[in-house]
C-alpha cells in the first residue's frame, strides 16, 4: 500500500501542462553523509531510518516532493563504503546501479574532509556518465564558514558539476535553493506516482525498517550491523493492524542482547517501535517480536534473497 502526503487539490494534476518537470534525482555519498535525512526533511515523513551507525540504509528507497509544477522522486541508495561481506557488495551495487537510471544526481559529500578523501573511487562511477551531477556539500551547520569554499572550489575544479551548493539536511539551510535546482535540471514530463504519493515503500517494508532502527538505537555499541528484520504478518482491519516481526542475528550472545534481561530490551524495542509505526501508519498496532539466530545470513546468498535483497 502506497504512502499518502498531504498536498492540496490533488484533480488539479490530472492534466498537467507541457511545463511540468518530473525526474529520478539519485542521492550518492560516503556513508553518514545524511542522505536520508534529507529525504526525510525534504517530504517532511520519516521514510528513510536514521542513525549514527554507518550503513544504516540497505535499500534503494524512493521520497517524493511535488507540487502544482514539479515531481521529483529522490532516490535514496546506500552509503558508500569497504564490503566486507555478501550483504556489502549487494549494498554497493544497488549504489552503482542507480546511477545509470537517474535524470539527475546529487553527489553529496562531508565539509570536513578533504577533496581527495572524499573523490575515492566515485570518480571512476562518474566519469563520463551523462546524467547531470550537482554536488551538495551537507552539514555544513558543523563546520566554521570560512572553511566551506575554499572546499567547494577545489570540488568544482576537479569535478565540474551543474552546480555545488552547501546545505544542511538538519537546519534546512540552502534546502528551498537546492529544491530549486532540482526543479530546473530534471526533464519536463507527466507525474510518474499519484500527486498523493510520498514514498514507493510498501507499509510492510516501513515497518521492518523501523524495528530495525529501533534495534540500532537501543543496542548501538554492540550490534550496529548484523540485524535484520523481516515482516511475518502484516494484517491490517477496520480498527489496528497486526504485524509480527522476527529480527535475525547471527549469533547466540547477539540474540541475548536483543532479548535483554527478563525480556527488558526486546519489550522496549517493541514499544519504541509500535509508536512510531502507528503515528506512521496513523493506525492502532499490534506488534510481535521473535529474535532468531541465522548464522552468517549477511554472506549466504540465498539466505540475502529470501531477506529481500535480490541478486548480484
Amino acid at each position: 500500500m502506497d504512502m499518502k502526503s498531504q498536498n492540496p487539490n490533488p484533480d488539479s494534476f490530472e492534466t498537467p501542462s507541457t511545463r511540468f518537470r518530473s525526474g529520478f534525482v539519485g542521492l550518492i555519498g560516503w556513508t553518514n553523509v545524511g542522505k536520508s535525512t534529507l529525504v526525510n526533511r525534504l517530504t517532511g515523513m520519516k521514510i528513510a531510518i536514521t542513525a549514527d551507525s554507518p550503513q544504516t540504509t540497505r535499500h534503494r528507497l524512493v521520497g517524493i516532493i511535488q507540487s502544482e509544477t514539479y515531481q521529483i522522486a529522490l532516490t535514496d541508495t546506500p552509503g558508500i563504503h569497504r564490503p566486507r561481506n555478501e550483504l556489502s557488495n549487494r549494498m554497493l551495487n544497488t549504489t552503482w546501479g542507480t546511477i545509470r537510471e537517474m535524470d539527475l544526481l546529487v553527489w553529496m559529500v562531508f565539509p570536513d574532509r578533504s577533496v581527495d578523501k572524499q573523490i575515492g573511487i566515485f570518480t571512476d562511477h562518474l566519469a563520463g556518465s551523462p546524467v547531470p551531477l550537482i554536488i551538495a556539500v551537507n552539514k555544513i551547520d558543523t563546520v566554521p564558514k570560512e572553511t566551506i569554499i575554499p572546499l567547494m572550489d577545489q570540488l568544482y575544479q576537479r569535478i565540474e558539476p551543474r552546480a555545488i551548493l552547501p546545505i544542511s539536511a538538519v537546519t534546512g539551510e540552502n534546502l528551498t535553493r537546492l529544491v530549486d535546482l532540482l526543479i530546473e535540471n530534471v526533464p519536463e514530463g507527466d507525474p510518474m506516482y499519484p500527486m498523493d504519493q510520498v514514498t514507493d515503500q510498501p507499509e510492510r517494508i516501513i515497518a521492518a525498517e523501523y524495528i530495525r532502527e529501533k534495534v540500532i538505537e537501543n543496542t548501538y555499541q554492540e550490534m550496529p550491523h548484523v540485524v535484520a528484520v523481516e515482516i511475518e504478518h502484516f494484517k491490517q482491519s477496520d480498527n489496528r493492524i497486526d504485524i509480527a516481526a522476527t529480527i535475525h542475528v547471527e549469533k547466540k550472545s547477539q540474540k541475548g542482547i536483543i532479548i535483554g534481561a527478563g525480556g527488558a530490551m526486546i519489550k522496549k524495542i517493541g514499544t519504541d517501535a509500535r509508536m512510531l509505526i502507528a503515528a506512521f501508519l496513523d493506525s492502532k498496532v499490534d506488534l510481535q517480536l521473535w529474535v532468531k539466530v541465522s548464522p552468517r545470513w549477511r554472506s549466504d546468498p540465498v539466505r540475502l534473497k529470501q531477506m529481500g535483497f535480490g541478486g548480484v
